[in-house]
């Protein structure tokens, strides 16, 4: 049987809580239900949480709708180190409901949540998007910009203040990890808050090899953050050598530095050769890429088009004929390949392109 699946959900930042605190000095943990999908707003959600292998399954408000807000001070059931689901519906009218969107995970864990794991943001819709997204490094007195940016989730923990009011209390410093493996490289950088720029400067000093190594062109970094609650003293993960203790701190994201052909290049490329290279979008959702090459050397009828994945495997393979010294296509993916990094390589006569394709679905 198909049961028909709406679009109400979570906010990002509320989707997958396994650190949610409950009943802590007064406070407890939200979750909070996105007010965009339907245009909806005001008393309209109800909240489903149930264990995924059968037990417990709640609905809040229990009887209809409400805020779009739960807190975990309101589900005295739900038992701490359980994992459970959740969904969200928004009402349409008395007793008509849109259908329940997605799950997602959900856990109170007060011991955890006194110092929150934290990652890259990976929502692509928001301009904030770090997890999985090529890198532009700045080059000569450019300086940093959003093309080289990196932000994480901030992570905050909530207590009560004089007042009595529960407010949040934010992270004092962030630590990032960027990690080569094949090339044993262990790069470290702190900072004051949740975001940080790749750039061509020092690294925090080091003893490893890979002391005094800056951030290079056309290399993919695994990429982790942790937080601190008192100026890095103590980590909310993790030992206090980063570099030696490489035990993960969390979720591990990919970030892609370009500029293969040329400091400071892109999508939009101007080659030795004087030909110009267009490939867009990028990163791309895997349907169609658009493909053009100018300049193309005389004599030459088609060129070759190669599409490599991360570990070398060709998995495209396209001829296209060449008219009047360039080629301008669109490439027709079909959603064959998974989300990750692959290389697109162009043979045209003797000269090889090279360029990065990043596939996010």
């Amino acid at each position: 049987m198909n049961v028909p699946t709406g679009n109400d959900r979570l906010i990002s930042v509320s989707c997958d809580r396994l650190d949610l605190r409950r009943n802590t000095n007064g406070c407890s943990d939200k979750l909070t239900a996105d007010n965009t999908p339907n245009g909806t707003s005001g008393n309209v959600y109800q909240f489903w949480i149930y264990e995924p292998n059968g037990g417990l399954s709640i609905r809040f408000p229990a009887n209809g709708p409400g805020s779009n807000q739960v807190s975990m001070a309101n589900l005295p059931s739900l038992v701490s180190g359980t994992m459970y689901n959740v969904r969200v519906r928004t009402r349409i009218s008395p007793g008509v409901w849109r259908a329940w969107g997605n799950a997602c995970r959900m856990m109170i864990d007060n011991v955890v949540g006194q110092c929150k794991k934290t990652s890259l943001y990976d929502d692509t819709s928001s301009p904030n998007w770090s997890c999985g997204r090529p890198i532009t490094l700045p080059v000569g007195n450019q300086g940093n910009n959003q093309g080289n940016k990196l932000v994480a989730w901030p992570v905050t923990r909530i207590f009560m203040n004089q007042a009595g009011n529960c407010v949040n209390d934010p992270a004092t410093k962030y630590q990032w990890r960027f990690r080569i493996p094949a090339e044993s490289i262990v790069l470290v950088r702190n900072s004051a808050n949740y975001s940080t720029f790749m750039e061509n400067a020092a690294i925090i000093p080091t003893t490893l090899p890979t002391a005094g190594l800056t951030f290079q062109p056309c290399k993919t970094y695994q990429v982790e953050v942790r937080a601190s609650f008192d100026g890095g003293q103590n980590w909310c993960i993790g030992g206090t050598d980063p570099y030696a203790d490489l035990t993960p701190w969390g979720k591990v994201c990919e970030v892609y530095t370009q500029a293969c052909f040329q400091p400071g290049g892109n999508q939009n490329m101007a080659t030795d050769n004087g030909a110009a290279m267009h490939m867009y979008p990028n990163p791309n959702r895997g349907d169609q890429l658009f493909l053009s090459l100018e300049a193309i050397e005389e004599g030459v009828h088609t060129v070759s088009v190669d599409i490599f994945d991360a570990f070398g495997k060709r998995v495209s393979a396209r001829t296209i004929a060449v008219q009047d010294g360039f080629i301008n296509t669109v490439l027709e993916l079909n959603g064959e390949l998974a989300g990750g990094l692959y290389m697109v390589n162009i043979t045209a006569g003797d000269a090889t392109y090279t360029e990065r394709l990043v596939i996010q679905k």
